[in-house]
């Protein structure tokens, strides 16, 4: 089986180290991983959905719920963390997103902010 295997940089260095804490930097390094996979692996995209796009909280801490409903928390998420959105939802007249993990969060600019549509 075809694989590949690739070094973002090292932990032992002090920039490398700060580089590696930004969700901006990680979002290049996984940018490029997809791009170095398609080319070596001759991939094609099957369909491209303009709904889905990526969101960073700016909220120290926030909940995720396990379904659309804002009673149902599941955990919290802190400030910088970077999710995919797959769908906008109204939840009792809020907005919601829906996650590529299948988990919901608040659509709420004041708790998150599209990064990448």
């Amino acid at each position: 089986m075809p694989a590949l295997l690739t070094e973002n940089g090292f932990i032992d260095t002090a920039e490398d180290a700060k580089k590696l804490k930004d969700p901006t930097f990680i979002e290049k390094i996984a940018r490029g991983h997809v791009n170095g996979l398609v080319k070596a692996f001759k991939l094609t995209q099957k369909s491209k959905s303009s709904s889905i796009f990526l969101i960073r909280v700016k909220a120290q801490s926030l909940y995720y719920y396990n379904k659309p409903d804002w009673n149902a928390k599941a955990g919290t998420v802190h400030k910088g963390d970077v999710f995919t959105v797959v769908q906008t939802l109204t939840v009792n007249g809020s907005k919601m997103y829906k996650l590529k993990s299948g988990l919901y969060m608040t659509a709420n600019t004041s708790y998150v902010e599209v990064i990448k549509k």
